[in-house]
């Protein structure tokens, strides 16, 4: 008998006080994930931006659903990449205002500014 076929047996096989106790126990560790993964977006934003807001934190919380969007760019001169990014962040890039302002669904948006090239290791590429 494989090793899932035996746990599957063994879980029929439980009186109900024994399988509503690991049914908590698989709820509480789901939940558990699910709050660390929101107190480590909120400890990202903190340490990449210096930003520190109290109604972020709370909304972050309890926001139902966190979609996270990465956005890479690419521009091969390092001073040209400045521009762009700088453009990028003035007229296209929503602030936390404009994210909220909706208060019907919250989208925390992360951005990812890739220095350094993961494939080759060079600078700007």
């Amino acid at each position: 008998m494989e090793v899932w076929h035996q746990i599957h047996h063994r879980e029929k096989h439980q009186n109900r006080a024994k399988r509503k106790r690991f049914y908590r126990i698989k709820s509480r560790i789901a939940e558990l994930k699910r709050l660390d993964k929101r107190q480590h977006l909120i400890d990202t934003i903190h340490e990449k931006c210096g930003f520190y807001d109290q109604q972020l934190e709370n909304r972050i919380m309890k926001a139902g659903t966190i979609n996270e969007t990465w956005r890479d760019s690419h521009v091969a001169d390092l001073s040209s990449r400045i521009n762009y990014l700088e453009d990028l962040l003035m007229n296209y890039f929503p602030t936390l205002h404009d994210i909220f302002d909706g208060g019907e669904e919250s989208l925390i948006h992360r951005m990812r500014l890739p220095w350094r090239s993961k494939k080759n290791n060079t600078l700007g590429q």
